[in-house]
């Protein structure tokens, strides 16, 4: 089968368990398809640079052998990351674990599911794996 472009899919990573049961999927789906996959992890702000380096260096490591992968580390408000990804380099497909209590989902008081507000942020589709 004959793609005109591969699928260009951004991976947000929080580090959670459910983002590690998220890579048997990335990887199937990088098997089936050409495919550009950014690996994208958003620093906490007590977080250092040289350690969110490391962490998404390590993380998925099978996925350096994909021919186009990229691996990020941003700063920042996760809606404001994204519009500026969106801005520089529109993607197709958002995957992000299910929702946890961390940077991307659960439940938080007076704080909108983050799945639908990437989704309504993104005009993407979002698919949440967990």
């Amino acid at each position: 089968m004959h793609y005109a472009r591969p699928l260009d899919v951004l991976f947000l990573v929080d580090y959670s368990d459910l983002a590690f049961r998220t890579i048997p999927f990335v990887a199937q789906l990088a098997d089936a398809l050409p495919l550009k996959l950014t690996l994208l992890h958003v620093r906490e702000p007590n977080e250092l640079p040289a350690a969110a380096d490391e962490r998404i260096t390590s993380f998925f490591a099978e996925a350096s052998r994909y021919p186009d992968c990229t691996r990020v580390v941003a700063t920042g408000d996760l809606d404001e990351v994204l519009a500026q990804r969106l801005e520089r380099s529109p993607f197709d497909l958002l995957l992000m674990p299910a929702s946890t209590p961390s940077l991307f989902g659960g439940f938080r008081p007076n704080n909108p599911c983050r799945r639908l507000r990437a989704l309504e942020l993104t005009k993407r589709p979002v698919w949440t794996v967990g």
